[in-house]
């Protein structure tokens, strides 16, 4: 997983490197993985807890809508960080420019 995730953020084959800055990096993308596997796992094994508040309408978030489609765990663990990386730098940017 951190090999494809390195890939994604531009790290490439860096992130083999012994460097200890990078290994941080590593450790951070793992941690990630662990978590949001879990995460991924309870829900699916709620799932129809989550089916029936989704009728409801009471459940609006982003893991159920990605849960109810045909997403393997790997898409939707890679979907969920693309979603977080994008969501802390547009975050980034805007508190940049305030005065």
């Amino acid at each position: 997983m951190c090999e494809n995730l390195g890939t994604r953020v531009g790290l490439g084959k860096l992130i083999h490197l012994p460097l200890p800055a990078i290994r941080k990096v590593k450790n951070g993308f793992d941690e990630f993985e662990k978590y949001m596997r879990e995460w991924i796992r309870d829900a699916r094994a709620n799932k129809d807890k989550m089916d029936e508040s989704l009728k409801l309408g009471r459940r609006r978030d982003l893991l159920a809508l990605l849960l109810n489609s045909d997403l393997s765990e790997q898409e939707i663990l890679a979907d969920v960080f693309i979603l977080l990386l994008a969501g802390h730098e547009v975050s980034r940017f805007l508190l940049s420019i305030l005065p």
